[in-house]
């Protein structure tokens, strides 16, 4: 496992998203163990296993899924949609 859910959430269109942290380092992208990400509605949207990950105030939901060497940031810091 490469992440768990913190007790940090945010609604986007009615939907409730959860916080991901890591749990280990990602190098290829700067990610430190220990190191919030950005949101996902379920473990589905985010791969355990690959080097993929979610940064910032960025989401992923629905049927769209986060895998391979795929990184996505939202570099609006308010996390405005």
């Amino acid at each position: 496992m490469k992440y768990d859910f913190v007790e940090i959430y945010r609604i986007v269109n009615g939907k409730h998203l959860k916080r991901i942290r890591a749990l280990k380092d990602i190098p290829v992208w700067g990610v430190k163990k220990g190191d919030l990400g950005g949101y996902v509605e379920s473990e589905h949207n985010l791969d355990q296993e690959t080097d993929s990950w979610i940064m910032g105030f960025s989401y992923v939901m629905g049927d769209r899924k986060v895998s391979g060497r795929m990184f996505i940031y939202d570099s609006n810091e308010k996390g405005e949609s």
